[in-house]
């Protein structure tokens, strides 16, 4: 898979965090992965590279959700929506993340009632990977 509009936006905002310059930069993407532009990355080198900014800008990179740390405890905490993104994932036959989104919602909408993952309460979360790995279980039969 492709590098991402996000990741190759994390990676410039981290290269001026950090006030790497140009030359550095380029030169870090030859001598790691062999390319002269972030553009040419595949997603799971743009993570390495990101994840080693992260390291050298002294900061810790935000995890998915994290922004909601802080809302009431009958909602799905941020590791279990994380947790449902991840399975959804691997049995989600959509291609794009904006599709998989999509097709996750409306799952959750059939199996709880809410209509967006970000909704979820935290009684439900069972329910949802519950019905997330009878799929997986289908899907290793198929194959």
């Amino acid at each position: 898979m492709n590098i991402t509009k996000q990741q190759i936006k994390t990676i410039h905002v981290l290269i001026h965090r950090i006030g790497m310059s140009d030359e550095d930069y380029r030169a870090m993407l030859m001598d790691n992965f062999g390319v002269s532009s972030c553009k040419q990355l595949r997603s799971n080198q743009a993570k390495q590279l990101i994840q080693t900014l992260y390291k050298l800008s002294g900061q810790k990179p935000k995890k998915r959700f994290d922004e909601l740390n802080h809302r009431p405890s009958y909602f799905a905490s941020p590791a279990q929506l994380r947790k449902i993104e991840a399975m959804w994932a691997n049995v989600s036959y959509k291609k794009t993340a904006r599709e998989r989104r999509r097709a996750l919602n409306a799952f959750i909408k059939r199996i709880t009632g809410v209509s967006d993952l970000l909704w979820l309460q935290a009684n439900d979360v069972h329910k949802v990977i519950k019905a997330i790995q009878t799929m997986e279980k289908r899907h290793e039969t198929k194959n």
